[in-house]
Formats: C-alpha cells, sequence, structure tokens
C-alpha cells in the first residue's frame, strides 16, 4: 500500500508548502468586494529596515545619529532619499514615501504579524495575512493560477491564512523550481490519483472543514503543476538584458518572477528581502552592510517598476516597499556601526497601483525619531493599500464562533490616506 507521504514525494509534491492546517469559515458581508481589482506586489525587508539610511535621510541630525549616507535629490524637487537608492530616486514621481509610519511592537514575530493582517497577535484568533484576503477575494471558482505566491523563502510566519482556512496560504517558492511540475507520466498520475480518491472515500472524517480545506488546497496543486503556470518561475527563456536589468541576484531573480507572475494574473506576490536586521555592522563596506543590499534591492525594485509600465501592468499593480519596523535614530553605542529595532518613526515606499506619485506623507523631527506630521499606525497603512487595491478594509469575514471581523481592526480606528486613495 502506498502512503500519503511517499505518494505526495513520488508526484513531487512535497516541496509544494500549502499547509493543511484550519477549516475554512470565511463568509463575506458585502455582495461586491472589489470595484476594480490591482494587484499586489509587496517587497519584505524582513528584520526592519533603518529609515535613516534608506528613505528618510537626516543629513542634519546630531552626532551619533545621522550616519555616513549621505541625500540625493530625486525626480520630485525638495524630495530627497539616501544615496543608497540612486535607481528609485529617478522614480519617485510614480510613488508615494510614507515618512509618518508609527506602530507598536519591537518583536519581529509580532511585529510581521502585526504589518501582515492589520491586528495585534491574539491567543483566540489566528488573523490572516492581507495576501490570503486577497486570495479569499479573488477566488470565485476553481483552476487558473495561485491567488497568493511567496517567492525567496526566509521566514514567513507573517503570511499564513488563518481562520480562512488553508486553501488561501500562500504557495511558497525559493529558488529551486523543479518540484513544481510534476514528473510522472499522465497514465501513472491517473492511477495515483485514482488511488488517492477511492483511499480518502473510505478514510474516516473527523473534520470535514478540514478535509474539504485539504481537499480543494490538492486539487489546487494538482491543477497547477500539469498547467503552464510553473513556467513564470523559470527565468531561463527571459531576454538576457531584462535580466541584467533587475541584476543577476536573488532579489533581481525574486522581482522578475513578480513580474512573470502578475502577467499570469496572480493576485498577490510577496517577495522577501532577508537580513535588514543590522543591529551591528550595517556600514560594513561588504555585501552585509546596509548600502550592498539596499542598491542590491533599489536596482531590482527600480527595474520592476520599469518593466511593469513598460507592459502597461503599473497602473493596476501597486509595489510595496517595508519592513517590520525601523531602526533606531541613535547608533549604537561603541561601535557606532548597528542601530536597533524601533516602531516609534519609520518609513515606507508604495509605487503604482494608480496613486497619485511625488508624495511624501509624514514627516519626522531631525534625528527621525518622532512622527511630527501625519502618523500612520499598521492599521491606517493596511486599511490604504486595500482601498488602492480595490477591497473595503471595512468589509467583515466571519470567523469561527460566528464573529464579525473587519479586514482591518476596527478598533485601532484604521484611517486611509486620503491623498493616496
Amino acid at each position: 500500500m502506498i502512503s500519503r507521504r511517499n505518494w505526495l514525494l513520488s508526484s513531487g509534491l512535497a516541496g509544494f508548502s500549502a499547509g493543511f492546517s484550519g477549516g475554512s469559515w470565511l463568509k463575506a458581508s458585502a455582495e461586491e468586494a472589489a470595484t476594480k481589482r490591482k494587484k499586489c506586489i509587496l517587497i519584505w525587508l524582513d528584520g526592519g529596515p533603518s529609515h535613516i539610511d534608506t528613505l528618510d535621510p537626516k543629513p542634519d541630525a546630531p552626532d551619533g545619529h545621522g550616519g555616513p549616507l549621505r541625500p540625493i535629490q530625486t525626480s520630485v524637487a525638495g524630495i530627497h532619499l539616501a544615496e543608497s537608492m540612486p535607481a528609485i530616486a529617478k522614480l519617485i514621481d510614480r510613488g508615494a514615501i510614507i515618512r509618518g509610519m508609527s506602530t507598536q511592537e519591537r518583536q519581529h514575530a509580532v511585529g510581521r504579524k502585526h504589518l501582515h493582517t492589520g491586528y495585534l497577535t491574539s491567543q483566540a484568533l489566528d488573523f490572516p495575512s492581507i495576501g490570503s484576503v486577497v486570495s479569499y477575494f479573488h477566488s470565485e471558482s476553481e483552476g487558473g493560477p495561485p491567488r497568493y505566491v511567496h517567492l525567496g523563502g526566509g521566514d514567513s510566519s507573517g503570511c499564513s491564512s488563518g481562520f480562512l482556512g488553508a486553501s488561501h496560504n500562500p504557495l511558497k517558492v525559493v529558488e529551486q523550481i523543479d518540484h513544481l511540475r510534476s514528473k510522472v507520466r499522465p497514465n501513472e498520475y491517473s492511477r495515483r490519483m485514482k488511488l488517492l480518491l477511492d483511499w480518502e472515500q473510505t478514510h474516516p472524517k473527523k473534520d470535514e472543514a478540514l478535509f474539504t480545506a485539504h481537499r480543494q488546497t490538492l486539487r489546487k496543486t494538482l491543477d497547477f503543476m500539469h498547467s503552464d503556470y510553473p513556467g513564470a518561475f523559470d527565468l531561463a527563456n527571459e531576454p538576457d538584458s531584462i535580466r541584467q536589468q533587475y541584476g543577476k541576484t536573488k532579489i533581481g531573480n525574486a522581482c522578475l518572477q513578480a513580474r512573470r507572475l502578475v502577467e499570469r494574473d496572480v493576485s498577490f506576490v510577496e517577495v522577501n528581502s532577508p537580513h535588514w536586521d543590522m543591529h551591528s555592522g550595517i556600514y560594513s563596506e561588504d555585501t552585509s552592510g546596509i548600502k550592498y543590499r539596499t542598491l542590491e534591492l533599489d536596482q531590482a525594485v527600480a527595474a520592476l517598476t520599469l518593466d511593469l509600465d513598460s507592459r502597461g501592468l503599473l497602473n493596476d499593480t501597486l509595489i510595496v516597499w517595508m519592513g517590520e519596523f525601523g531602526r533606531t535614530p541613535e547608533l549604537r553605542d561603541g561601535n557606532r556601526n548597528g542601530r536597533d529595532h524601533y516602531p516609534t518613526a519609520w518609513s515606507t515606499l508604495l509605487i503604482g497601483g494608480g496613486i497619485p506619485g511625488g508624495q511624501v506623507i509624514g514627516k519626522t523631527d531631525e534625528r527621525g525619531a518622532t512622527v511630527l506630521d501625519r502618523p500612520v499606525s499598521a492599521a491606517d497603512f493596511l486599511a490604504t493599500v486595500y482601498q488602492i487595491i480595490g477591497l473595503d478594509h471595512r468589509l467583515e469575514v466571519i470567523a469561527p464562533g460566528n464573529r464579525p471581523m473587519q479586514l482591518v481592526d476596527r478598533l485601532a480606528t484604521p484611517v486611509p490616506i486620503e491623498s493616496l486613495v
């Protein structure tokens, strides 16, 4: 008798990280979820990047605060970025910098969850990430592409579908893509599928919702593997000139894959960029330092922006650049070569999605320590993103226990940024 585990391994499904836990409890309270759907590419800077060394440079900060990276002029008069972002600086007329981010969580896991869900961590409910919510509202019928894809590996603990159920977990893909295509001949595949279905018909079902979610996820997995969609991850046929524009790096390849995915109607793509938790070595001159890492990311995101624009996709695709918090304005005592976690004042960047470009929302003091104008909470930020991509953040879903829950925590009184929506 063939076991489920062995069947998954032989079918090539073992590397497909869909997750089979939890039941689908979701019911929408609105007849129409979106007026005009837009796609979203979230560039997640895991660990929390320094706003002072990227989006909010402080050349006049007191000694021990500002750091060595100098500000440069952008395409919009009066707006400056750090010198580590020369390519994006030329494209700020297509985006908006939010310098008023002010949140609560200093720990990575809870900050990551908060900025993905719009809810503080709860022991009572596992809230769904924004990608999973988009997956639900964009999945009226079976078949088609996966709606939520996570690229780059690394920590994806904030990306779960929570109480929406396993079918809205992201498809997680790292650099290896061989496992995305079936290696089983069609006749053998049909035989194994029949064996699996026969086995499941006779297996006792202790949890009907869990069983249904598993079947839906498995069906989506198999349909995906036998479709043309895995080709989106294969960059071999992409012109070398395009690959050079993105940079043949991990983040460059992931951003290029993200473009190929939204071309194929994937609704939400998250690109994970790790190693931004720079308590020390932030100004190292090797590949671990913030200048090198930001230059690499700057090239990839700028290329993504221009590529989407040239294909007529930028207006309907929102690019989000963010992490779970910022870094302290003060450099660490002693080596002055690191910054600690800092949620009180930090920055994010939005590009495309039809937003009015050339904006700066919010302002921090000369040290980058305090938000002086238009503070933006996690709830405000996610409400804004939802509105831009065509989902009203006040939509309700029904959580376990028949509890109506808005997409963003209503108790946090979310207020979308008016100039962006």
